[in-house]
Protein backbone atom coordinates (compact mmCIF):
# COMPACT_ATOMS: atom_id res chain seq x y z
CA UNK A 1 0.00 0.00 0.00
CA UNK A 2 1.59 3.33 -0.67
CA UNK A 3 2.64 5.35 2.21
CA UNK A 4 2.15 9.06 2.19
CA UNK A 5 5.12 11.46 1.51
CA UNK A 6 6.21 14.65 3.36
CA UNK A 7 7.72 17.81 2.57
CA UNK A 8 10.51 19.09 5.38
CA UNK A 9 10.69 22.68 5.64
CA UNK A 10 13.67 25.13 7.25
CA UNK A 11 12.07 27.55 9.08
CA UNK A 12 14.65 29.69 11.04
CA UNK A 13 13.85 30.38 14.83
CA UNK A 14 10.61 28.19 14.34
CA UNK A 15 9.74 25.03 15.88
CA UNK A 16 8.36 22.50 13.72
CA UNK A 17 5.74 23.69 11.15
CA UNK A 18 3.25 21.84 9.38
CA UNK A 19 2.05 23.48 6.09
CA UNK A 20 -1.53 22.85 4.74
CA UNK A 21 -2.70 24.30 1.70
CA UNK A 22 -6.44 25.83 1.50
CA UNK A 23 -8.79 25.83 -1.60
CA UNK A 24 -12.09 26.46 -3.42
CA UNK A 25 -15.73 26.94 -1.90
CA UNK A 26 -17.21 27.33 0.91
CA UNK A 27 -18.68 24.30 2.78
CA UNK A 28 -16.86 21.06 2.35
CA UNK A 29 -13.17 20.38 2.71
CA UNK A 30 -10.95 18.41 0.63
CA UNK A 31 -7.39 17.38 1.10
CA UNK A 32 -4.85 17.47 -1.45
CA UNK A 33 -1.54 15.51 -1.92
CA UNK A 34 1.65 16.27 0.15
CA UNK A 35 5.02 17.14 -1.13
CA UNK A 36 8.17 14.71 -1.35
CA UNK A 37 10.15 13.92 1.24
CA UNK A 38 13.61 16.19 1.86
CA UNK A 39 16.17 17.21 3.83
CA UNK A 40 15.96 19.99 6.56
CA UNK A 41 16.20 20.45 10.68
CA UNK A 42 12.26 20.79 11.33
CA UNK A 43 9.66 18.77 11.40
CA UNK A 44 7.89 16.83 8.25
CA UNK A 45 5.46 19.03 6.98
CA UNK A 46 2.32 18.04 4.51
CA UNK A 47 0.16 19.98 1.71
CA UNK A 48 -3.59 19.46 2.15
CA UNK A 49 -6.13 21.34 -0.28
CA UNK A 50 -9.62 22.40 2.00
CA UNK A 51 -12.55 22.78 -0.32
CA UNK A 52 -14.97 24.84 1.63
CA UNK A 53 -18.42 24.40 -0.61
CA UNK A 54 -22.00 23.87 -0.35
CA UNK A 55 -22.18 20.20 -0.41
CA UNK A 56 -24.43 19.16 -3.25
CA UNK A 57 -26.63 23.13 -2.93
CA UNK A 58 -27.14 25.19 -6.14
CA UNK A 59 -24.26 27.61 -4.82
CA UNK A 60 -20.58 28.03 -4.62
CA UNK A 61 -19.01 30.47 -3.08
CA UNK A 62 -15.29 30.78 -3.22
CA UNK A 63 -13.15 31.68 -0.43
CA UNK A 64 -12.15 35.68 -0.67
CA UNK A 65 -8.44 36.67 -1.74
CA UNK A 66 -7.91 38.67 1.14
CA UNK A 67 -7.88 36.22 4.06
CA UNK A 68 -4.65 36.09 6.57
CA UNK A 69 -3.58 34.31 9.49
CA UNK A 70 -6.68 35.46 11.53
CA UNK A 71 -9.25 34.06 10.19
CA UNK A 72 -7.38 30.53 10.44
CA UNK A 73 -6.74 28.87 13.14
CA UNK A 74 -5.05 25.42 14.21
CA UNK A 75 -5.56 23.22 16.92
CA UNK A 76 -3.84 19.61 17.70
CA UNK A 77 -5.15 16.22 19.35
CA UNK A 78 -2.15 14.18 19.91
CA UNK A 79 -3.50 10.94 21.84
CA UNK A 80 -5.49 11.40 25.41
CA UNK A 81 -4.24 15.37 25.84
CA UNK A 82 -6.17 17.81 25.61
CA UNK A 83 -5.98 19.75 22.31
CA UNK A 84 -3.65 22.45 22.32
CA UNK A 85 -3.49 25.12 19.52
CA UNK A 86 -0.80 25.30 16.99
CA UNK A 87 -0.21 29.24 16.09
CA UNK A 88 -0.57 30.22 12.70
CA UNK A 89 2.76 31.44 11.47
CA UNK A 90 1.47 32.68 7.94
CA UNK A 91 -0.96 32.54 5.03
CA UNK A 92 -0.22 33.07 1.64
CA UNK A 93 -2.21 32.78 -1.82
CA UNK A 94 -0.58 29.76 -3.05
CA UNK A 95 -0.23 29.25 -6.67
CA UNK A 96 -0.44 25.37 -7.47
CA UNK A 97 2.01 23.77 -9.69
CA UNK A 98 -0.69 21.89 -11.54
CA UNK A 99 -3.29 18.55 -11.52
CA UNK A 100 -3.21 14.59 -12.32
CA UNK A 101 -6.38 13.93 -12.60
CA UNK A 102 -7.26 9.79 -12.95
CA UNK A 103 -10.50 8.72 -14.37
CA UNK A 104 -11.64 4.98 -13.05
CA UNK A 105 -14.49 3.59 -15.47
CA UNK A 106 -16.86 0.91 -14.99
CA UNK A 107 -17.05 -0.76 -18.31
CA UNK A 108 -19.55 -3.45 -17.95
CA UNK A 109 -22.50 -4.65 -19.86
CA UNK A 110 -24.91 -2.77 -17.00
CA UNK A 111 -23.22 0.50 -17.95
CA UNK A 112 -24.75 0.29 -21.34
CA UNK A 113 -27.00 2.79 -21.38
CA UNK A 114 -24.70 5.36 -19.72
CA UNK A 115 -21.19 4.91 -21.48
CA UNK A 116 -21.79 7.30 -24.09
CA UNK A 117 -23.14 9.79 -21.42
CA UNK A 118 -20.07 9.09 -19.87
CA UNK A 119 -17.14 9.71 -22.36
CA UNK A 120 -18.75 12.71 -23.62
CA UNK A 121 -19.01 14.39 -20.07
CA UNK A 122 -15.60 13.15 -19.80
CA UNK A 123 -14.48 15.03 -22.62
CA UNK A 124 -16.52 17.97 -22.36
CA UNK A 125 -14.78 18.57 -18.63
CA UNK A 126 -11.05 18.03 -20.87
CA UNK A 127 -12.37 20.87 -22.33
CA UNK A 128 -12.12 23.08 -19.63
CA UNK A 129 -8.87 23.79 -18.34
CA UNK A 130 -7.02 26.84 -19.19
CA UNK A 131 -3.73 27.97 -17.43
CA UNK A 132 -3.55 24.70 -15.24
CA UNK A 133 -0.50 21.91 -15.96
CA UNK A 134 -2.81 19.14 -16.29
CA UNK A 135 -1.79 14.91 -16.73
CA UNK A 136 -4.47 12.92 -17.79
CA UNK A 137 -4.74 9.08 -16.79
CA UNK A 138 -7.38 6.60 -16.69
CA UNK A 139 -8.45 3.01 -15.71
CA UNK A 140 -11.67 1.19 -17.36
CA UNK A 141 -12.61 -1.73 -15.16
CA UNK A 142 -14.96 -4.72 -13.98
CA UNK A 143 -13.74 -7.37 -11.51
CA UNK A 144 -10.85 -6.91 -12.91
CA UNK A 145 -8.50 -4.01 -14.51
CA UNK A 146 -9.38 -4.24 -18.38
CA UNK A 147 -7.15 -0.98 -19.93
CA UNK A 148 -5.57 1.62 -18.65
CA UNK A 149 -3.82 4.71 -19.94
CA UNK A 150 -0.71 5.89 -17.66
CA UNK A 151 -1.21 10.14 -17.04
CA UNK A 152 0.05 12.38 -19.68
CA UNK A 153 0.40 15.85 -20.44
CA UNK A 154 -1.17 15.09 -24.08
CA UNK A 155 -4.62 15.53 -23.71
CA UNK A 156 -5.68 14.22 -27.52
CA UNK A 157 -4.15 10.66 -26.11
CA UNK A 158 -6.23 10.99 -23.22
CA UNK A 159 -9.23 11.67 -25.58
CA UNK A 160 -8.52 8.67 -27.89
CA UNK A 161 -8.47 6.24 -25.21
CA UNK A 162 -12.08 7.66 -23.84
CA UNK A 163 -13.05 6.53 -27.07
CA UNK A 164 -11.98 3.12 -27.03
CA UNK A 165 -14.01 2.56 -24.07
CA UNK A 166 -17.26 -0.07 -24.58
CA UNK A 167 -19.99 -1.11 -22.36
CA UNK A 168 -19.31 -5.08 -22.32
CA UNK A 169 -19.41 -8.17 -20.03
CA UNK A 170 -19.50 -8.58 -16.22
CA UNK A 171 -20.41 -11.28 -14.19
CA UNK A 172 -21.81 -10.12 -10.72
CA UNK A 173 -23.41 -7.12 -10.10
CA UNK A 174 -21.19 -5.52 -7.58
CA UNK A 175 -17.40 -4.23 -9.58
CA UNK A 176 -13.95 -3.74 -8.16
CA UNK A 177 -13.26 0.41 -8.27
CA UNK A 178 -11.02 -0.20 -5.38
CA UNK A 179 -8.34 -2.14 -7.03
CA UNK A 180 -8.59 -0.09 -9.84
CA UNK A 181 -8.11 3.05 -8.02
CA UNK A 182 -4.96 1.54 -6.14
CA UNK A 183 -3.40 -0.08 -9.33
CA UNK A 184 -3.27 3.60 -10.42
CA UNK A 185 -2.13 4.84 -6.86
CA UNK A 186 0.56 2.58 -6.84
CA UNK A 187 1.82 2.00 -10.41
CA UNK A 188 1.11 5.49 -11.92
CA UNK A 189 3.80 8.11 -12.44
CA UNK A 190 2.46 11.18 -10.47
CA UNK A 191 4.00 14.15 -9.89
CA UNK A 192 5.58 15.38 -6.89
CA UNK A 193 3.82 19.31 -5.67
CA UNK A 194 0.66 19.28 -7.56
CA UNK A 195 -2.79 17.95 -6.76
CA UNK A 196 -4.05 14.55 -7.00
CA UNK A 197 -7.17 13.42 -7.80
CA UNK A 198 -9.59 11.19 -9.07
CA UNK A 199 -13.25 10.71 -10.49
CA UNK A 200 -14.83 7.12 -10.45
CA UNK A 201 -17.78 6.56 -12.35
CA UNK A 202 -20.17 3.95 -11.59
CA UNK A 203 -23.67 2.49 -11.50
CA UNK A 204 -23.58 -0.05 -8.74
CA UNK A 205 -21.61 -0.69 -5.55
CA UNK A 206 -18.33 -2.03 -5.13
CA UNK A 207 -16.47 -5.45 -4.15
CA UNK A 208 -14.29 -5.35 -0.67
CA UNK A 209 -11.77 -7.53 0.19
CA UNK A 210 -13.39 -10.96 1.80
CA UNK A 211 -16.07 -10.77 -0.83
CA UNK A 212 -16.96 -14.25 -2.56
CA UNK A 213 -14.62 -14.25 -5.52
CA UNK A 214 -17.01 -17.26 -6.90
CA UNK A 215 -19.51 -15.38 -9.57
CA UNK A 216 -16.91 -12.47 -10.37
CA UNK A 217 -14.86 -12.69 -13.73
CA UNK A 218 -12.50 -15.80 -13.56
CA UNK A 219 -9.40 -14.58 -12.03
CA UNK A 220 -10.51 -11.59 -9.98
CA UNK A 221 -8.89 -10.69 -6.75
CA UNK A 222 -10.72 -8.27 -4.51
CA UNK A 223 -7.67 -7.02 -2.52
CA UNK A 224 -8.62 -4.18 -0.69
CA UNK A 225 -11.59 -3.28 1.84
CA UNK A 226 -13.07 0.55 0.97
CA UNK A 227 -11.52 1.40 4.66
CA UNK A 228 -8.12 0.30 3.47
CA UNK A 229 -8.69 2.75 0.12
CA UNK A 230 -8.88 5.62 2.37
CA UNK A 231 -6.30 5.04 4.49
CA UNK A 232 -3.76 4.26 1.80
CA UNK A 233 -4.75 7.76 0.26
CA UNK A 234 -4.69 9.27 3.15
CA UNK A 235 -4.67 13.42 2.71
CA UNK A 236 -2.59 12.76 -0.62
CA UNK A 237 -6.03 12.57 -3.02
CA UNK A 238 -9.28 13.80 -3.58
CA UNK A 239 -12.08 11.00 -5.07
CA UNK A 240 -14.82 12.65 -6.36
CA UNK A 241 -17.71 9.60 -7.17
CA UNK A 242 -20.39 9.70 -10.23
CA UNK A 243 -22.63 6.32 -8.92
CA UNK A 244 -25.90 5.54 -7.56
CA UNK A 245 -27.91 7.11 -5.01
CA UNK A 246 -28.60 3.66 -4.03
CA UNK A 247 -26.50 0.51 -4.57
CA UNK A 248 -28.77 -1.41 -2.42
CA UNK A 249 -31.25 -0.43 -5.09
CA UNK A 250 -28.88 -2.66 -7.72
CA UNK A 251 -26.17 -5.16 -7.20
CA UNK A 252 -25.86 -4.24 -3.44
CA UNK A 253 -21.90 -3.71 -3.00
CA UNK A 254 -19.96 -0.85 -0.79
CA UNK A 255 -21.32 2.26 -0.92
CA UNK A 256 -18.56 4.24 -3.32
CA UNK A 257 -19.92 7.35 -1.58
CA UNK A 258 -18.11 6.99 1.04
CA UNK A 259 -14.60 7.31 -0.88
CA UNK A 260 -15.83 10.84 -1.67
CA UNK A 261 -16.98 11.74 1.82
CA UNK A 262 -13.20 10.83 3.38
CA UNK A 263 -11.04 12.45 1.22
CA UNK A 264 -13.14 15.76 0.57
CA UNK A 265 -14.49 15.04 -3.22
CA UNK A 266 -17.65 15.69 -4.38
CA UNK A 267 -20.57 13.11 -5.60
CA UNK A 268 -23.39 13.28 -8.20
CA UNK A 269 -25.60 11.06 -9.18
CA UNK A 270 -25.03 9.30 -12.45
CA UNK A 271 -28.24 9.64 -14.23
CA UNK A 272 -28.45 7.90 -18.26
CA UNK A 273 -24.64 9.04 -18.33
CA UNK A 274 -25.28 13.37 -18.59
CA UNK A 275 -24.06 14.19 -15.61
CA UNK A 276 -21.92 17.51 -16.17
CA UNK A 277 -18.18 16.94 -14.41
CA UNK A 278 -18.34 20.41 -14.62
CA UNK A 279 -20.14 20.44 -11.73
CA UNK A 280 -17.51 18.47 -9.55
CA UNK A 281 -15.23 22.17 -9.16
CA UNK A 282 -12.02 20.31 -10.06
CA UNK A 283 -10.28 23.22 -12.35
CA UNK A 284 -11.62 25.91 -9.71
CA UNK A 285 -10.34 23.89 -6.70
CA UNK A 286 -6.96 23.79 -8.39
CA UNK A 287 -7.06 27.41 -9.05
CA UNK A 288 -8.35 29.04 -6.04
CA UNK A 289 -5.39 28.05 -2.64
CA UNK A 290 -4.11 29.79 0.74
CA UNK A 291 -1.08 28.12 1.82
CA UNK A 292 -1.02 28.20 5.85
CA UNK A 293 1.81 27.39 8.24
CA UNK A 294 1.88 26.82 11.92
CA UNK A 295 3.71 26.03 14.24
CA UNK A 296 4.16 22.68 16.19
CA UNK A 297 4.86 22.26 19.63
CA UNK A 298 8.27 21.51 20.46
CA UNK A 299 9.19 17.93 20.73
CA UNK A 300 5.67 16.73 19.41
CA UNK A 301 6.16 14.29 16.72
CA UNK A 302 2.49 12.48 16.52
CA UNK A 303 0.97 11.19 15.68
CA UNK A 304 -1.89 13.91 16.23
CA UNK A 305 -5.27 14.55 14.81
CA UNK A 306 -4.92 18.15 12.89
CA UNK A 307 -8.02 19.90 13.25
CA UNK A 308 -8.34 23.09 11.04
CA UNK A 309 -11.08 26.29 11.24
CA UNK A 310 -10.76 29.09 8.50
CA UNK A 311 -13.68 31.69 9.58
CA UNK A 312 -14.49 34.52 6.83
CA UNK A 313 -17.89 36.95 6.73
CA UNK A 314 -19.77 34.75 9.49
CA UNK A 315 -18.84 31.57 7.42
CA UNK A 316 -16.70 28.64 8.88
CA UNK A 317 -15.25 25.69 7.64
CA UNK A 318 -13.78 22.75 9.63
CA UNK A 319 -11.97 19.62 9.18
CA UNK A 320 -9.97 17.15 10.92
CA UNK A 321 -7.30 15.27 9.46
CA UNK A 322 -6.15 12.00 11.50
CA UNK A 323 -3.02 10.47 12.77
CA UNK A 324 -0.73 12.91 11.17
CA UNK A 325 3.23 12.64 11.77
CA UNK A 326 5.73 15.61 11.43
CA UNK A 327 8.80 13.57 12.20
CA UNK A 328 11.40 13.52 14.15
CA UNK A 329 13.93 16.66 14.56
CA UNK A 330 17.51 16.00 14.35
CA UNK A 331 19.48 15.48 17.37
CA UNK A 332 21.65 18.92 18.42
CA UNK A 333 24.50 19.25 17.46
CA UNK A 334 27.66 18.43 19.38
CA UNK A 335 28.79 21.21 21.70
Amino acid sequence: MKRQTKEVFLLAGLAAALVLVFTGCSGKIAPTLPSPGGGGNTAVASLFSVALSTYGGPTEEPLPETLNASNFSVQLQCGESPPVSAPVVSVERATTAGLDLVFIIDTTGSMGGEIDGVKSSVLALADTFTGISVRWGGVEYGDLVRTEIGLTPTVADFKAWVDTLRAAGGADAPENPLDAIMHAWNTFSWRPGVQRMFVLITDVGAHQKGDSTEDADPGAVFGYTGAEVIAALGSAAIVHVVGPLDPESWGAGWDTKALADATGGNFRELGGGTVDLTTLGIAESVRSTYRVTYRVPAGETGPCDVIITVNWDAKTGTRRFADVTFGTPPPAPPV
